[in-house]
């Protein structure tokens, strides 16, 4: 629940540049503290890669979410100036809860360093104030609907990215397929050194193979982290037998393992995890079963 507070302002023109990054493009990195009744709580960071950031140094960001994060970050400006009899309430309130912002450049410089607090009474702006500051402000985004520190998130499920694989077909040497259901039409599928596709013993239909590593072009991605919403689900359904795992090898020598669950109650989409990741995810159907091919599929080439 937010929680919003009335403190007095000033109508004059102050100066707004206090709080934003003039140039993004310099932010390496993002340090996120969560402070409650004064003692920090919880610790989040986002470090730019050379294509990508990493949230706590370990998973990769949604491109789309700290597009916008950096967006406001270089567009939040002092909306209202606090009134001196306004300081005081103000200054409390970042006290005992706040979350402390840290942006930083390559060589590790502070660019910018400040207290991010609650939204005001209109839920238009949030008490903000310059770490090591005297005064605190009230901060917004122009052209943003609501206040800013809804973008600030603590949770890494909010940030990372729900990625399966990144692949493409010219970076495959395997790909196997097993189906609970029938298990005749599982399959194994690899690339031999002169080029030419496998199936086992058998040669596979070329111009089949090809048509479908054409399929893969880059990221696939699930739908949610399931264990959000199914609590202790992963550790549920590796208890399980899947009824499709799907795996790849590349020709530098990666791989993976998808494990696949049916829902009856839920045509939309599979449960399923990465073999050795310890989330859970929903995953939709029509997203995965266009890479889901059957044996029969590849055919045998004479």
């Amino acid at each position: 629940m937010v929680t919003g507070y009335f403190i007095y302002v000033q109508t004059r023109p102050v100066a707004d540049n206090i709080f934003h990054v003039e140039e993004t493009s310099q932010i390496a990195r993002i340090e996120l503290t969560k402070v409650i009744k004064g003692e920090a709580s919880k610790e989040l960071s986002l470090t730019k890669q050379e294509q990508d950031w990493l949230v706590n140094e370990e998973f990769t960001v949604v491109p789309d979410k700290i597009e916008a994060f950096l967006n406001t970050l270089g567009g939040i400006r002092v909306r209202e100036n606090i009134e001196n009899e306004g300081q005081e309430t103000a200054l409390a309130i970042l006290k005992k809860n706040h979350t402390l912002v840290r942006i930083l450049d390559a060589d590790e410089d502070v660019l910018v360093a400040y207290l991010l607090g609650p939204t005001d009474s209109k839920h238009k702006s949030n008490i903000m104030m310059v770490e090591g500051g005297k005064r605190a402000y009230l901060v917004s985004k122009p052209g943003l609907d609501g206040y800013v520190s809804v973008q600030y998130q603590m949770d890494p499920l909010e940030w990372r990215e729900k990625l399966l694989w990144n692949l493409n077909g010219s970076d495959l040497a395997r790909i196997e397929a097993d189906y609970l259901s029938v298990p005749e039409e599982s399959y194994r599928l690899e690339r031999e050194s002169d080029g030419v596709w496998r199936l086992g013993a058998a040669m596979a239909d070329g111009r089949r193979v090809e048509d479908y590593l054409r399929l893969f072009t880059g990221k696939v991605y699930a739908e949610t982290f399931a264990d959000m919403n199914f609590p202790g689900l992963r550790d549920s359904l590796s208890r399980r037998t899947p009824d499709i795992s799907f795996g790849y090898g590349t020709q530098a020598n990666q791989s993976g393992t998808l494990h696949l669950f049916l829902r009856p109650e839920n045509q939309n989409n599979y449960f399923g995890y990465l073999e050795g990741k310890p989330e859970a995810y929903t995953v939709q159907h029509f997203v995965i079963d266009k890479f889901l091919k059957r044996r029969t599929y590849f055919g045998a080439g004479s």
